[in-house]
């Protein structure tokens, strides 16, 4: 979707995939937890993978949810995909970061005594299900998949030994990681403006060595799109 966005707005775009999804080495606790999927609360998506297999994975055993159940969606993207998918969303968080479903959850104190499904990737931030627990909620944390790292094609790195990239985007803190694993370290980026889609993305990239130039104003695409454009259109 990015690169589409890029494309449409005139940039010449490569694109350079360092992970990819899997699904997680052991189903069982998730399929535990969906084949119970009525004594939840509130279920929480918290991004549009997670959304996606979450759908498969209930499918794949036959499951649905049901329209009363409280869906909870991170962000606009996240709440798109799940209706696409045929899913009643409750809420969404306006905030595309733990921080925003913590702002929905826990303003009214709702969230004491309740049961609450977040199925998400294997790692991820403990912020989310720390502060509802300790608000009061019974949190099971599901792993629906993971992330795993793809080697950077010889082409993008004779690219970025040429120093023929003018601008890098990092869309998770996992691209950054990997990113640098596969250019030894952040010499081979020096050169080129570092674009980076939310805070969390940002603190990452800062604590590699990297500083970014450019973050969304909020964690979705479209907005990381806009922002770039505009930190270029401010240069001519």
């Amino acid at each position: 979707m990015l690169s589409s966005l890029l494309a449409d707005l005139g940039a010449r775009v490569f694109e350079a995939p360092v992970i990819g999804f899997a699904d997680p080495v052991d189903w069982s606790p998730a399929d535990q937890a969906l084949r119970r999927i009525d004594s939840y609360d509130r279920i929480i998506l918290t991004s549009v993978n997670a959304a996606e297999r979450f759908h498969v994975r209930l499918k794949t055993l036959g499951l649905k949810v049901s329209a009363r159940r409280h869906l909870i969606a991170i962000g606009p993207a996240t709440a798109q995909r799940l209706r696409l998918l045929g899913l009643t969303v409750r809420s969404v968080a306006s905030d595309s970061r733990a921080e925003g479903i913590l702002d929905l959850l826990l303003a009214d104190g709702s969230v004491a005594g309740q049961r609450i499904l977040i199925p998400r990737a294997e790692i991820a931030r403990a912020l989310l299900p720390n502060r509802l627990r300790e608000a009061g909620a019974t949190v099971d944390v599901v792993s629906v998949y993971r992330t795993i790292p793809i080697p950077l094609s010889s082409d993008i790195l004779e690219m970025l030994q040429a120093r023929k990239v003018d601008v890098i985007t990092f869309t998770s803190s996992s691209t950054v990681t990997n990113l640098l694993a596969a250019t030894g370290g952040a010499g081979l980026l020096s050169g080129a403006v570092i674009a980076v889609i939310g805070p969390v993305t940002d603190a990452t990239a800062r604590a590699a060595g990297l500083t970014p130039e450019i973050q969304a104003p909020s964690a979705e695409m479209a907005q990381l799109a806009g922002a770039i454009a505009g930190y270029f259109e401010k240069r001519i």
